[in-house]
C-alpha cells in the first residue's frame, strides 16, 4: 500500500518518474495476486482496477489521464477499508 500512496502522491505533484509507475504497478500486480490467493477476491479486483491503467502506462510511456488520480485515490480508500475490517 505504501508504494501506491507515494505513487499518488507524486502524480498530484506532477512529477512521476517511469520507475515509480512500475514500482506501482508490481504492487498492485502483487496485490491481486496475494489477495486471490487468499480468496480475497473484492480485494483482487480493487487491485486489478489499478494494474490495468498502470501496466498501459509503463508499457507504452504515456502518462496516466488526470482522472486516474481521483480513482487511484478512490481505489487506494477502499483498500483500506477492506484490509482494516479483515484485521
Amino acid at each position: 500500500m505504501g508504494v501506491l500512496r507515494r505513487t499518488l502522491e507524486r502524480l498530484e505533484a506532477g512529477a512521476i518518474k517511469p520507475q515509480e509507475l512500475e514500482a506501482a504497478y508490481r504492487a498492485a500486480h502483487s496485490l491481486k495476486g496475494d489477495s486471490a490467493t487468499m480468496g480475497y477476491d473484492a480485494l483482487a479486483s480493487l487491485a486489478y482496477a489499478l494494474e490495468i491503467p498502470l501496466k498501459e502506462a509503463t508499457q507504452t510511456g504515456y502518462p496516466l489521464p488526470p482522472e486516474f488520480t481521483v480513482a487511484l485515490r478512490k481505489t487506494i480508500e477502499q483498500l483500506q477499508a477492506a484490509l482494516a475490517t479483515m484485521g
